[in-house]
């Protein structure tokens, strides 16, 4: 009984081991992919542009990044997307914000409830289904904090245009596909494609917008901390 005991102690023991140095080699690689960028065209401001660009916005909640978009511009309009009841209720919203993340945890999030310990769990461990949360705004505050207006070009807007609905799960007709109402009166859920996990989280997805058009950004960043880095 000794010798049993003990060797669950040390099997225990080995296991806090090997998972306390997990999280240290994740929180490492999260600081070094962040240090580390690629991409040629470093961020540009507003007091920063010389030319008619495209102003978009990177906004942060502290932990979860989104990516804010003109609703209508020659390059793409995004209310051709939505489905006939949402445009009705948001048609005179000029900013719409797209933020991808796990399923659960975001239904689970609405009505000021907090998720299930087992659900983030299964988010950080276990591939699960993704939604993409969209928010309507009639006004940006660029000096609000955690708020960061880019200048980028129609060919750079093009590329995030098609990065973003890449990671929709679309109609036949090219409309999101509507899930659940979000956590307030200006936001919703539509259906996403893609698995959220540890090493794909929802700062990686807006980090990957922003490689998409070429900006200079951490090569991996699965906390808002490394997607903010490069754009201070």
């Amino acid at each position: 009984m000794k010798a049993l005991l003990q060797k669950t102690l040390r099997y225990c023991w080995q296991g806090t081991l090997l998972f306390v140095a997990f999280v240290g080699l994740y929180l490492a690689g999260a600081v070094v992919g962040a240090i580390i960028t690629t991409g040629t065209h470093k961020p540009q401001t507003i007091n920063q542009s010389t030319d008619n660009g495209i102003t978009i916005y990177i906004t942060s909640n502290g932990v979860h990044t989104n990516i804010v978009l003109p609703t209508q511009h020659a390059v793409k309009n995004w209310q051709k997307c939505l489905p006939l009841t949402t445009l009705k209720k948001y048609a005179q919203y000029p900013y719409i914000s797209f933020g991808w993340g796990d399923k659960d945890f975001f239904l689970q999030s609405t009505h000021h409830n907090s998720p299930r310990f087992i659900t983030i769990l299964k988010a950080t461990f276990v591939p699960s289904p993704s939604l993409m949360h969209l928010s309507f705004y009639r006004t940006i505050n660029p000096h609000l904090l955690n708020t960061y207006p880019l200048v980028i070009s129609s060919a750079q807007y093009q590329a995030l245009v098609r990065y973003i609905l890449a990671s929709f799960a679309l109609t036949p007709e090219q409309k999101f596909r509507w899930v659940a109402k979000g956590y307030g009166n200006h936001d919703l859920f539509f259906r996403a494609k893609g698995r959220y996990h540890l090493f794909n989280t929802c700062n990686n997805w807006t980090n990957r917008g922003l490689k998409k058009m070429g900006i200079n950004t951490g090569v991996w960043t699965p906390f808002e901390q490394g997607v903010l880095y490069n754009l201070k």
